[in-house]
């Protein structure tokens, strides 16, 4: 199977957006887990992408550290993910794109290549929010 770095980045949005921390009445923290099929009840996602692509897809942000899964298995698989929350890694991916616009070069700057990694897609995001910003700093001076 093939990671699809747009599903990769819809997943990650929808999880940020649907993931609650809280405190509980003895005053621990605690996270709002998602199960994987949660997502494919997303008209967004389940519009574009079928089941085997979104629970092979989050299975692998979790083995990339983007996410904190509680992975049960049995008969020699995959029975269930639990998502309990993002990583620092998935944040920060998240952060470089988030923005529709920066992702949206990002896809251009890297649409005449074949394949690129996740991390080559966080990279470049943050190599062109640098640009943005340091065309902002210049305004200042």
């Amino acid at each position: 199977m093939r990671i699809d770095a747009d599903l990769v980045r819809n997943i990650m949005l929808y999880l940020e957006k649907n993931i609650e921390f809280t405190e509980n009445q003895n005053g621990t923290m605690s996270t709002t887990s998602i199960h994987w099929k949660k997502l494919f009840e997303d008209s967004t996602l389940s519009s574009k992408y079928n089941v085997e692509d979104i629970k092979y897809t989050v299975y692998q942000l979790g083995e990339a550290n983007f996410i904190k899964p509680s992975i049960t298995r049995a008969g020699g698989g995959i029975s269930s993910i639990v998502v309990d929350d993002i990583t620092w890694e998935g944040h920060e991916f998240l952060n470089n794109i988030r923005d529709d616009k920066v992702y949206s070069k990002v896809k251009t700057v890297l649409s005449g290549i074949k394949s690129v990694s996740i991390n080559i897609i966080s990279k470049t995001a943050a190599e062109i929010l640098t640009g943005i910003i340091n065309g902002n700093l210049g305004s200042f001076s």
